[in-house]
């Protein structure tokens, strides 16, 4: 029974640790950091696999193999010299390194050596039994019985020698241990970043846990004679086992130790939990087929086939309840970069206060997204610009610099350092990036206008920069110019008027969000109207130019009224001019908005929206409505074709697929998109306007001008009221096709 569970704890143990190090290894082969972190996981792996082969194949057979197949065991003590590699280059490199790195790498050298006798020297008696030396001839048979004689006290001496050796080369495994320790803890004091700080917590205290108890059980006890029970020691082995791993996959993905990716983070999740539910399977059925043999004798082959399928039918169950646990216990908090979006996004869109924005945004850089010496560039005066600085706190000014500006005004990316003609920049500019030993900038741009730049140092780990992070970045960015231009608005109302009312204030930053003007094209003609019920509406539409072409239009209609459907309308328009630049489809895109709405867990936040892009080149046009009022398309040549495919609505639920479908545009064609309160427009006898009656009007006057055929419309449905107000908000946008 203790074999097997020892076999299975040492499976599993060995198996985490040597998947984390292949995941740490593949995930930046060329950092310093993840190959040292990968050889020493490795290596430390190596001693429950190995100690797996021996309890479950070598002891159960009952064979007597050479000495040396045993010895092989030792290979895992090369997880020493790699703790004390590791201890001197994480979290920062050692001063002791950086002179002497090469004897660092010479630690390896004994437990080389140490590898090499006890797998070449490991059985002297059979050595000896092989330097029996004869011959016939008298003369030489004497000399070559003096030479066997001689190498036998040469075996035996190296034999006596490699015994004391065995015995006691624990004590350079306790050295190292201990400088490792040291090396560790003088690093953590060297750390000022809060999550650094974390992490290199909770790493040295899983690995000196786990070589601390390896120390209690077995180093102490070779070096001075000591006998432990064999059950005490075991159990020992096992909560080092399970500490040692247990606290580096905490530190990877609930601290992001090495930077590991999100989507990796998230197979880790998976792959640890498959191996603890397939161990504790091998445990558990074998210790019931035990039972069964106990009970029935050896007759169970129907109740093993039966008890086989009972376990394979709850073992997806099982695997997912484990699963989700591991994942809410690890990937959350700043694990998560949905959970910081999600975080910043509520902050950065209720702080109207400038100072506390920009304090805001540089926490999360720094703190969240650990980012050394960030910085935010914002235009304050005509020829200046206020440099908000994470590292000091201060704020300094730099000159407006114009081909800095005109390079970002055309770029919605983070750029590397790389990318930036710094040679073409002005001094002071130049001086602003070495100050701050900028290695990326993010340009903030709204209505093609530079409203500012943000700057990043290197990353707190030392690694660079990954396709996950200019993700991150370009969607914390959008929000920020938002958050910006919405905090400016409230500025300068506040100048104006001191009093103005809350109301006043979210329907003005709402109309920020709106297009200030109608697309231009000689193809086609625009028309928008939007009249809100309340000061602050639901109702809101957009056009965004894309590349190749293309142009995007969008009306949607958010749930509730006055500044919470302001608010819902902010992020939304931040999320859709993150993702209108992306390569995705149009339904994927939807798609992507509805996940991130609904991570919000407030299902009562909902939009209608429908979505669609102009190929202006190719007179197309793919769509995709997502709950929304059919938009109406009448064709050139008469006919009348509403536009449905798409799916539900945005923000109640999440994992919800969508689909799009594409229309052919041909000259004469009129699009009409309208949201509730076109048609749901009631008379004093509660009988609404209505889709049909709309249908009538657009084809009865499709010819006339767009500016009066929605003025047509418009005294139609005002005339149905009869002077009734609008009990919801009204909005129209059309185009036609010339």
């Amino acid at each position: 029974m203790l074999n097997i569970i020892l076999s299975i704890v040492f499976a599993l143990s060995g198996a985490i640790l040597i998947l984390l190090s292949g995941i740490i290894f593949r995930e930046n082969p060329r950092s310093k950091i993840n190959r040292v972190t990968s050889v020493m996981l490795f290596f430390a792996g190596t001693a429950p696999i190995l100690a797996t082969i021996y309890y479950a194949v070598l002891v159960p057979s009952g064979r007597e193999y050479p000495i040396w197949l045993y010895n092989i065991f030792y290979i895992w003590e090369l997880f020493f010299p790699s703790f004390v590699l590791f201890s001197a280059i994480f979290p920062v490199e050692h001063k002791y390194y950086k002179r002497y790195y090469r004897a660092f790498y010479a630690a390896y050298i004994p437990h080389i050596v140490h590898l090499l006798l006890v797998m070449f020297l490991a059985d002297p008696n059979a050595i000896l039994s092989k330097l029996t030396i004869t011959s016939d001839f008298p003369v030489l048979g004497i000399l070559l019985e003096f030479v066997g004689y001689f190498l036998k006290y040469i075996v035996m001496l190296f034999g006596l020698a490699l015994e004391v050796h065995v015995r006691f080369f624990s004590i350079i495994n306790l050295a190292y241990a201990v400088i490792a320790s040291v090396f560790l803890h003088q690093g953590y004091r060297s750390v000022v970043n809060p999550r650094i700080q974390r992490q290199v917590k909770v790493i040295t205290y899983g690995i000196r846990t786990a070589v601390g108890l390896y120390i209690s059980a077995y180093i102490v006890p070779t070096i001075f004679g000591i006998n432990i029970n064999p059950q005490i020691k075991y159990l020992a082995i096992i909560i080092g086992l399970l500490v040692g791993p247990g606290f580096i996959a905490w530190a990877i993905m609930r601290h992001r130790f090495l930077d590991i990716r999100l989507i990796v983070r998230q197979s880790l999740v998976y792959s640890v939990s498959s191996i603890v539910v397939v161990g504790g399977y091998l445990l558990i059925m074998g210790q019931f087929r035990e039972i069964l043999k106990s009970i029935f004798g050896g007759g169970v082959a129907v109740l093993e086939i039966v008890t086989m399928i009972v376990a394979v039918i709850f073992f997806q169950p099982v695997l997912n309840f484990i699963d989700g646990i591991l994942r809410r216990l690890f990937i959350k908090g700043g694990a998560d970069f949905k959970v910081i979006l999600e975080g910043f996004s509520h902050k950065v869109i209720t702080l109207l206060d400038l100072d506390e924005l920009i304090t805001e945004v540089l926490r999360t850089f720094n703190e969240e997204l650990l980012i050394e010496n960030a910085f935010l560039a914002i235009p304050s005066s005509k020829g200046q610009y206020s440099v908000y600085s994470a590292q000091s706190g201060n704020i300094q000014t730099s000159k407006q610099d114009r081909v800095l500006e005109s390079f970002l005004l055309v770029r919605d990316l983070p750029v590397p350092r790389d990318d930036i003609p710094v040679p073409a920049l002005s001094p002071s500019t130049r001086e602003l990036f070495h100050e701050h030993d900028t290695e990326l900038l993010i340009p903030l741009n709204s209505t093609h206008k530079l409203i500012g730049y943000i700057g990043l140092g290197k990353k707190a780990s030392g690694l660079g920069y990954n396709a996950e992070d200019f993700t991150i970045f370009q969607v914390l960015a959008n929000q920020l110019v938002i958050a910006i231009s919405n905090a400016r608005l409230y500025l300068e109302s506040l100048e104006k008027q001191r009093m103005e009312e809350e109301l006043a204030l979210a329907r003005q930053i709402q109309l920020q969000l709106l297009p200030k003007q109608l697309p231009s094209h000689d193809r086609f003609q625009f028309s928008v109207y939007s009249e809100p019920s309340r000061e602050v509406g639901g109702d809101f539409y957009d056009f965004i130019v894309m590349p190749s072409e293309h142009l995007a239009v969008c009306i949607g209609d958010a749930s509730g009224k006055g500044i919470p459907a302001a608010l819902l309308i902010a992020r939304m328009q931040a999320i859709l001019h993150s993702v209108t630049r992306s390569q995705f489809e149009v339904h994927s895109k939807i798609a992507h908005i509805n996940n991130v709405l609904s991570s919000s867990g407030m299902p009562e936040n909902y939009v209608t929206f429908f979505y669609g892009e102009i190929d202006t080149g190719m007179m197309t046009f793919r769509y995709c409505n997502a709950g929304h009022n059919y938009p109406i398309l009448l064709h050139g040549d008469g006919g009348c074709e509403f536009l449905i495919e798409g799916g539900l609505l945005l923000g109640a639920f999440g994992g919800v697929e969508y689909s799009s479908n594409l229309v052919q545009l041909r000259p004469g064609d009129l699009l009409t998109c309208y949201t509730d309160g076109v048609t749901e427009a009631m008379d004093d006898d509660e009988i609404e306007f209505g889709e049909k009656r709309l249908v009538e009007l657009l084809s009865n006057n499709r010819c006339l001008p767009l500016d009066r055929l929605q003025e047509k419309v418009l005294d139609s449905i005002k005339d149905h009221c009869r002077g009734r107000p609008f009990q919801d908000d009204c909005t129209m946008m059309m185009f036609r096709v010339i």
